[in-house]
């Protein structure tokens, strides 16, 4: 019986097919040009990265400089005095605006709600936040209308892990640390305190 690399015509003469398998030389010719290409692509990649990180160098020599002159105010804002004072400073310089954003950003966060209370905690006081909420309502100050509020947008943003928060994520926490400012003072104990006295006062009577 013949194997079956080879196979007879009818002439009785034996014929061995053509190999559809690559010979050793072509597939060691097809590895090394494979391999010079996937040098050339490392190459080239290690270039990109090379003047990404030169731009990435002078950006941040740059903010360094602007630092270096720019002042910004106490923070946090400690009443409605201090707050247009501020406000006006956001307004008429944009240095300010920009660093205190990058300052504020660095506070972090592990994720959106913890960033917001702890950028809107260094940004005003408990004692501002009672007078203010979201939407102005019931005599308060807007929160919405403030360049600060762009400001907490974004150094919330500029965290790695809070890149994606949207507009009402965002919104939605800070609405709730202005909502529950006066229990942060002292609210929620002055209440707690006179219910028990209430409490007390009708036991006796």
């Amino acid at each position: 019986m013949s194997s079956s690399s080879t196979y007879r015509n009818k002439d009785e003469t034996t014929v061995t097919p053509k190999s559809k398998s690559l010979s050793r030389s072509e597939f060691e010719v097809k590895v090394l040009t494979c391999l010079e290409h996937i040098k050339r692509q490392v190459q080239d990649n290690a270039k990109t990265l090379h003047v990404l990180e030169k731009k990435m160098n002078v950006t941040a020599g740059e903010d360094n400089e602007e630092d270096e002159t720019v002042v910004l105010p106490d923070m946090p804002v400690k009443d409605e005095g201090h707050l247009e004072e501020v406000e006006q400073l956001l307004q008429n310089n944009a240095a300010v605006k920009k660093r205190m954003i990058r300052s504020l950003s660095t506070i972090g966060g592990d994720n959106t709600k913890q960033s917001v209370r702890r950028i809107m905690k260094n940004l005003v006081s408990n004692s501002l936040a009672m007078k203010l909420n979201w939407l102005g309502r019931g005599n308060k100050r807007p929160f919405s209308g403030l360049i600060l509020k762009d400001v907490l947008f974004a150094s919330v943003r500029r965290n790695r892990l809070c890149k994606e928060a949207t507009d009402k994520e965002i919104e939605d926490v800070a609405k709730d640390w202005l909502k529950f400012s006066k229990d942060r003072e002292g609210g929620r104990k002055d209440r707690k305190e006179k219910k028990t006295a209430d409490s007390e006062s009708q036991n006796i009577e």
